[in-house]
């Protein structure tokens, strides 16, 4: 007899755990922009994290805008984008080098220890405080940008100084050749003569201008303190921020050296990238281009420049070697020969990783004017994000329909695709585009890969198979060095029947047959005969995958007859 009222029984489970889901729509943005460190792949999830460390609009490339394009159309979805600047061979970091207290000191443009090229590197400024000056018992510094302090820091040596700036500054590096001596009370060279109802100091014999700064303390031989030197204007001659503390007359002196010294950097300049900078360079220690996302978890991948064929091919490539996915817009106003040559050259029969949208938009520039701009960011946002996020976030949701309603555009281009024409795009060239309806906006329309394989024409089936195989890849480790047992095949069954009979539910498979129909699960003798290798396991799953409704046929019949039979 069971228990009236809730009971807890503790015991042992069998270890089977849900599936844990890897990334679903993580994007890999190539732009050019303002600042950041060349093909160096930064994560970040907010448009003001994007500023920080790419900076703002400027009209060279259309990065700035595609991404607050993106992020405005996301709605309530969550981003992650992972943002690779890529820049002219040309360009230059603006630095300068000085001597300060007699250390050769660098500063610059940088972001964590790494040269941040470019002309926006010439707005910095860099202050430098002498120790014990501004902060008690440390080195002081200070980091402008236009004008405006933008970071500080502070330490005890300079060596401390320069480890934390090259850590964490968004804006410059350092470097000090040694430690700059820190200040103690000092006996002067010469006399000097002070009032205290005077605040200019006279000397003999002295050598202000190469023993002092401004800022430095004055002391007469008794370390009473005299003043703070404000200004020096001769070896013989400077000027107290204040009358005199106490007055000497011909008598020796002493100082205590304090300063700041000010750092302008120069020579940053900034020449645009050529498409051949996007495309992918394989390299283990410095990747440029595409290749920057090699082991990056990304799942879709796109170039904010350079929308031509040639830059779609390579994406293409590159998405079907390392299993992305390739969204890639069309030139401005593209005609039926340029469209017709985007389907001659990336359709193919086998499954597709790249999509293509002949879509473009007349946006604010962020300077109160306007820029047409690839709908790159709108497409990603409204589309691959927001739409399927206000469904559920599975992953069989298709990127587009009303959901993938567009704002922060003006208008689009082309203003308006007729039905031939869309009909043409769809399902002849495989090309999409975005639609219009009163009360709800343009949206993108359709969802086609670049596949010519009905099997594999649905953009959401490519991601879905992509998303598939990292949850298998994710969650099944455990199957390897164990031993080959029946037993372990049926933990393996066991743990797959559970997983897919869930994405079946959430309609992730086809529900228009039984379950055992959608997803067919082998790991027995079928699959693993007697004579191969024991150290194999092979286990196949087989589904068939929901499919998006592309088109609707609505009847709308007259009824009239029905009166008569009244009659």
């Amino acid at each position: 007899m069971t228990k009236t009222g809730l009971e807890i029984v503790e015991g042992v489970s069998n270890g089977l755990a849900p599936f844990t889901e890897p990334s679903k729509r993580n994007i890999g943005l190539l732009m050019e922009r303002e600042r950041g460190v060349e093909n160096k792949p930064y994560r970040y999830s907010s448009l003001s994290d994007d500023r920080k460390l790419f900076g703002g609009y400027t009209s060279s490339g259309y990065g700035a805008t595609v991404v607050r394009n993106l992020f405005n159309n996301s709605g309530r979805a969550p981003v992650t984008i992972f943002g690779v600047r890529v820049v002219g061979s040309a360009s230059t970091a603006a630095t300068i080098t000085k001597t300060i207290a007699g250390v050769s000191v660098t500063f610059t443009a940088a972001q964590a220890g790494s040269p941040d090229k470019g002309t926006w590197g010439n707005d910095l400024d860099v202050v430098f405080h002498s120790y014990n000056y501004t902060v008690r018992n440390n080195f002081f510094l200070q980091v402008y940008y236009k004008g405006k302090v933008v970071e500080t820091y502070s330490a005890a040596t300079c060596a401390d100084l320069q480890a934390q700036i090259n850590a964490n500054s968004f804006y410059v590096s350092a470097s000090f050749a040694s430690e700059i001596a820190k200040p103690t009370i000092t006996a002067g060279t010469g006399t000097i003569t002070v009032t205290t109802s005077s605040d200019a100091v006279t000397g003999v014999g002295t050598n202000f201008n190469t023993s002092l700064k401004v800022g430095s303390l004055l002391y007469d031989s008794s370390d009473v303190l005299i003043g703070t030197v404000k200004t020096i204007t001769s070896d013989t001659a400077l000027v107290l921020e204040a009358n005199g503390e106490v007055a000497v007359t011909g008598a020796a002196f002493k100082f205590y050296l304090r300063f700041t010294d000010t750092s302008e950097l120069t020579g940053g300049t900034y020449t645009s990238p050529v498409e051949s900078d996007f495309y992918p360079v394989v390299d283990d220690v410095a990747p440029t281009g595409l290749a920057c996302f090699d082991g990056i978890d990304v799942q879709l991948v796109a170039s904010t420049e350079f929308h031509t064929l040639t830059m779609a091919t390579v994406g293409k490539a590159y998405a079907l070697a390392n299993k992305f996915f390739y969204v890639a817009i069309l030139p401005l106003n593209a005609s039926s020969t340029v469209k017709q040559s985007y389907a001659n050259t990336l359709q193919g029969a086998d499954s597709s990783f790249i999509a293509c949208y002949n879509l473009w938009a007349k946006v604010s520039d962020e300077l109160g004017g306007y820029v047409t701009v690839p709908a790159l960011g709108h497409i990603l946002g409204a589309a691959f994000l927001k739409s399927p996020y206000v469904q559920g976030d599975f992953i069989q949701i298709p990127p587009a329909g009303i959901d993938s309603a567009m704002t922060d555009l003006i208008e689009v281009y082309p203003l308006k695709v007729s039905q031939a024409t869309l009909d043409v795009d769809t399902q002849e060239l495989t090309i999409n585009n975005a639609g219009y309806i009163q009360g709800v906006g343009y949206y993108i329309q359709t969802s086609r890969t670049m596949s010519t394989n009905s099997l594999y024409h649905s953009i959401h089936t490519r991601l879905q198979a992509s998303f598939y195989g990292r949850v298998l890849l994710n969650n099944l480790a455990w199957l390897t060095q164990k031993p080959n047992t029946p037993d372990l095949k049926k933990r393996a069954y066991i743990v797959l029947y559970a997983y897919f009979k869930t994405e079946y539910e959430n309609g992730a498979l086809e529900q228009g047959v039984p379950f055992e129909t959608a997803v067919q699960i082998v790991c027995d003798q079928s699959n693993n005969p007697l004579g191969q290798s024991r150290k194999l396991l092979n286990i196949d799953v087989e589904y068939i995958p929901t499919e998006a409704t592309e088109s609707v046929k609505l009847s709308l019949n007259r009824n009239d007859g029905i009166l008569l039979l009244q009659d």
